[in-house]
């Protein structure tokens, strides 16, 4: 909760709102992603709260620019997982980032996502999230500002008070990133 003021979703007050249902329409990405024992179709089916389709998955791991690499893998999908120890650090969080992106959630919450990844898999997938959650909501936490190059809405922060809002050029031109 708030120290003071309000959180709104929806314009309603996050307070008010039935925290189970809030939370199936959230897709998380944390900045030390998380991979469970089992396959890898296994960990990107992981919460969600149907069976994910074959074409949402695949399209989410072409989002994810892990399309590549587990298609190299011999077992594919179905390649088993041991916490993520047989996987690089990069692979793990564009994992991840596809289980979010195949729950196709209403608001995808990205904590450094991308810190692993070479520069190049980072491109492809910010543009595909850019593409795939148009209209979405999308919070983008981050240490480099050239990341968020693409966002409608960029906050700053400063030992957790937000000292300068605004677009990627606004605030360039301030000096605030």
């Amino acid at each position: 909760d708030p120290i003071s003021g309000a959180i709104r979703v929806d314009g309603v007050d996050l307070r008010d709102l039935d925290a189970d249902r809030y939370r199936r329409r959230l897709g998380v990405v944390l900045q030390n992603p998380q991979v469970f024992p089992g396959t890898l179709r296994e960990n990107i089916e992981y919460g969600a709260l149907s069976v994910i389709s074959e074409e949402k998955m695949r399209a989410a791991l072409e989002a994810s620019d892990c399309k590549d690499f587990i298609d190299e893998l011999p077992e594919g999908l179905d390649t088993p997982m041991d916490e993520g120890g047989n996987l690089s650090g990069g692979q793990k969080q564009r994992l991840t980032i596809a289980r979010a992106l195949a729950r196709d959630s209403d608001v995808l919450m990205l904590d450094e996502p991308l810190a692993s990844v070479d520069v190049d898999s980072q491109l492809r997938v910010y543009q595909a999230i850019r593409r795939d959650y148009m209209g979405k909501t999308v919070v983008f936490i981050t240490h480099t500002p050239g990341a968020v190059r693409f966002a409608d809405r960029i906050y700053v922060l400063n030992h957790g008070e937000i000292t300068d809002f605004g677009t990627f050029d606004e605030l360039k031109a301030q000096g605030a990133i």
